[in-house]
């Protein structure tokens, strides 16, 4: 057999068939043997670059968290705003990319599976806090745009884990105003700092990404 001159078109084209596949037929009903249809792969071929579907799985997953990785840094780095205007900017980012995100489809098999949601966990507690929330709440201690933070690595993962868990319907699947309620706590902690929330801004992203799940 002769050898792959371009694995990473390979690669790429796994991925993408196996990201569309999983969005229109759900992971659990795609077979590899769809895969390999649509690919015209053999199944050595794709083993030769994954271990198993759940693997392909994965790195679709790596690699939107990258790309989300990429937009909150650029927020975290943008040396015209102040704290407090980037924290806003940050969750607008982040609401944003949760509600349009590809993977949409395909997340309630990530809860569905204890690895993926403990691997959550561990993204929110040991990357996202301390990379780009802690960050900017320090920023906005300095600057005097953001108050009454005592500590700034704790409040970043509560406010990681709140935004993105508590509020999050996927994994506690809520009625509108329960979403609501939930929201207005987290605002009101928000705004207690110094945030300036309004419901626009928080809360309403979350019933719009409520309403595409219960679709």
């Amino acid at each position: 057999m002769p050898r792959n001159k371009y694995p990473e078109e390979t690669v790429k084209l796994i991925l993408d068939t196996a990201a569309r596949l999983f969005t229109e037929k759900g992971f659990e009903k795609t077979s590899l043997q769809d895969i390999m249809n649509e690919t015209k792969l053999s199944k050595g071929a794709i083993y030769h670059h994954f271990v198993s579907k759940e693997d392909i799985f994965i790195k679709i997953c790596e690699n939107t968290s990258r790309r989300t990785e990429l937009l909150l840094s650029k927020v975290r780095d943008d040396k015209s705003l102040n704290g407090r205007d980037k924290l806003k900017k940050i969750y607008a980012e982040a609401l944003s990319n949760t509600v349009n995100n590809e993977i949409v489809p395909m997340q309630p098999y990530m809860i569905s599976n204890h690895k993926f949601l403990a691997a959550q966990v561990e993204s929110l507690l040991h990357e996202v806090a301390p990379d780009y929330i802690q960050p900017i709440l320090e920023q906005g201690i300095a600057d005097g745009t953001l108050y009454g933070i005592e500590h700034p690595r704790q409040t970043a993962e509560m406010l990681s884990l709140l935004s993105s868990l508590w509020l999050n319907p996927l994994l506690l699947p809520s009625s509108d105003e329960e979403i609501i309620a939930r929201g207005k706590v987290v605002m009101s902690i928000l705004n207690h700092i110094g945030a300036d929330f309004t419901a626009e801004e928080l809360i309403c992203p979350y019933l719009s990404y409520n309403r595409m799940l219960q679709k």
